[in-house]
């Protein structure tokens, strides 16, 4: 007697858990996909529970001013099903689906292509609507209870990795040039430390008398000045010595030597007894040439 209870109560427990199995519904879904601007992207629609589902009908909708659908095929769990669809209604897709095999257990069902025609940042939901399917292996087939979870598709986040990619090796290339720049002008002013760091000196110009050239850039590090034709200022006067002063780049700016000269080197109405920091505006005096220096 025993015996008998305990095997009423195991049927009944068998027929409750396959009572309750064969009301739970069938799960189609569409995920959160992303994708980048004017690419084809594909979207799944998937399935999770199906057991010997022998047609399904499907409609999807979206939004036509962020996607445009170019193409439906069947997916890897449906391989072999016979599918129709029909794509000329701006905004939804229709689907159908029917197999004499069945389709049972997880996975796509089918897969959509869209192109992404919105601009970068927009999205559009996707959304399972009139979704049907029915049993292949009862006569008449019967209805086969489902449940939707509906996704979204995003324009640009497929491509976030190459827009970081892009935004990194800018970012780097904008970094090496900075520096160049700044190792470029640091190493100038090593060689020339005169020019800014004394106010920015760039250059001799003869204002008075006659010196060639007119103008001189100081871009060196050592400026000869005197009636040698062999010197960078070549002084047009009897009164300047052929080697009569030099003006040298050093630590502390521009300085100008008098070396030695007859009729001795005048900055800026002061004669010098050997050497002479410079400053812009300061004026040279060899004999009766006179020089500005500019910056």
């Amino acid at each position: 007697m025993r015996y008998g209870r305990w095997v009423t109560v195991v049927l009944l427990a068998a027929s409750l858990c396959s009572s309750a199995l064969a009301q739970t519904p069938m799960m189609v879904k569409v995920g959160e996909v992303s994708g980048p601007h004017r690419q084809v992207t594909d979207v799944a629609i998937e399935v999770a529970g199906a057991s010997n589902v022998g047609s399904m009908h499907i409609e999807l909708t979206y939004d036509p001013a962020v996607l445009q659908p170019s193409d439906v095929k069947t997916g890897s769990l449906a391989d072999g099903a016979l599918l129709e669809k029909n794509l000329s209604t701006p905004g939804r897709i229709v689907i159908g689906l029917i197999t004499i095999r069945g389709i049972s257990g997880n996975g796509e069902v089918a897969v959509v292509s869209f192109n992404a025609s919105g601009e970068t940042g927009t999205a559009s939901d996707l959304r399972l609507e009139n979704v049907t399917a029915s049993d292949s292996s009862s006569q008449p087939p019967a209805a086969v209870p489902t449940s939707v979870q509906n996704g979204s598709f995003r324009v640009g986040g497929g491509s976030s990795g190459d827009t970081a990619m892009i935004i990194t090796v800018t970012f780097l290339v904008m970094l090496a040039a900075a520096l160049l720049i700044i190792w470029q002008v640091t190493k100038r002013r090593r060689q020339f430390p005169g020019i800014g760091s004394q106010g920015g000196i760039r250059q001799l110009i003869v204002t008075r008398g006659q010196a060639s050239p007119s103008t001189l850039a100081l871009d060196r590090p050592v400026i000869t000045i005197g009636r040698d034709p062999a010197s960078d200022m070549v002084i047009m006067d009897d009164l300047a010595s052929r080697q009569h002063a030099q003006i040298r780049q050093e630590a502390d700016g521009i300085v100008i030597y008098d070396l030695g000269s007859t009729n001795g080197t005048v900055v800026s109405g002061r004669r010098i007894a050997d050497r002479c920091p410079l400053r812009p505006g300061d004026v040279i005096s060899v004999g009766g040439v006179e020089m500005t220096l500019q910056a």
